[in-house]
């Protein structure tokens, strides 16, 4: 009887700790490249769905990121729609943050397409310069009459 009962306790331990592991905060199928403008669904897991989760957008070295903006502190459900905005930069270094509570989880790196590309700059002459390729053009508007 005795060695049931360990035996009993034991199966309930281990019952335990793979259903808390099953309830881990992480995204799920986030994609590689994300284009400014177009709308995307952010997935995740978490331990209550119901309770929000802070989302947050971060730039730079795997080790070593810096916040870009807070995209939502109230998502719910194990969704949130997210589109990009025009104005972030090009890049393949960004990745995201999830909170809740004292559970933190990031996701891969990934690409932001379709944005202002950093190494170029617009002169109020209607120049545009790029420091890497060192060519310039200037816009032009025909008038008929």
């Amino acid at each position: 009887m005795r060695f049931f009962t360990t035996a009993l306790a034991g199966a309930s331990a281990l019952v335990s700790l793979v259903a808390a592991q099953s309830l881990t905060l992480q995204f799920r199928g986030l994609e590689g490249l994300y284009t400014v403008g177009v709308p995307t669904t952010i997935s995740y897991v978490a331990p209550d769905l119901e309770d929000p989760v802070t989302i947050t957008l971060r730039r730079g070295e795997s080790g070593n990121l810096d916040t870009i903006a807070t995209l939502t502190s109230s998502a719910t459900g194990g969704s949130y729609r997210w589109t990009p905005d025009e104005d972030l930069p090009v890049g393949a270094d960004y990745a995201l943050q999830i909170t809740q509570g004292d559970e933190i989880n990031y996701s891969g790196q990934f690409t932001i397409a379709g944005g202002p590309n950093p190494s170029t700059s617009t002169l109020s002459s209607g120049m545009t310069t790029s420091t890497e390729t060192e060519t310039a053009s200037i816009t032009q508007t025909r008038v008929r009459v």
